[in-house]
């Protein structure tokens, strides 16, 4: 759950070293998606049994956020996602490496693989301002079809230009999504 602010997060991280966690979670106002497609690979056979990701990884599988604030309407901090028509994954997608953080441990670990974007002019990016917790947003982080489909969605929150209100509050829930009656590419 996200309830900070962008900026009570930055001073919760001031003077931390790159690897020391930071307990204030604010909107992630850096573009990104949450896992390139081998960050993908790893969360999947990091949640399942190796039986099971044999079996499943030969069919097509995706990985979706789902988002939705918890107190709304959002006024601070709106949540923007890019077109994946615009995006062009070899060259807009760069590699961005972090650590997992497991919540029940309190731990960072295994590395995982995430993508930031590098700016293109043919962009294009919406915004949700104003989404209430009776709204949920479906973001596809990871598809393994090759076929023309999104394959990833960035994402991330921006500052808006006279916004106000109480800090964002949301949540946002990983789903591993499999579709058995289809090829995995």
């Amino acid at each position: 759950m996200r309830s900070q602010t962008y900026e009570t997060g930055l001073a919760a991280a001031e003077g931390k070293g790159d690897l020391e966690p930071v307990d204030i979670v604010g909107p992630a106002r850096r573009l990104h998606v949450d896992q390139s497609f081998d960050g993908a690979v790893r969360v999947l056979n990091g949640h399942l049994p190796a039986e099971e990701v044999a079996r499943l990884s030969k069919t097509r599988w995706a990985i979706v956020t789902v988002w939705r604030p918890i107190q709304g309407p959002v006024m601070r901090d709106p949540l923007a996602v890019c077109d994946a028509r615009s995006v062009d994954v070899e060259r807009d997608l760069v590699p961005v490496i972090g650590r997992y953080f497991i919540e029940a441990s309190g731990t960072y670990e295994d590395v995982v693989e995430t993508w930031g974007i590098r700016f293109a002019e043919g962009h294009k990016w919406w915004y949700y301002s104003g989404i209430t917790p009776d709204e949920v947003l479906l973001i596809k982080c990871f598809d393994s079809k090759t076929d023309g489909k999104a394959r990833a969605v960035p994402h991330g929150s921006f500052e808006l230009p006279g916004q106000g209100g109480p800090p964002r509050e949301s949540i946002e829930v990983r789903c591993l999504v499999f579709w058995e009656d289809q090829d995995a590419v």
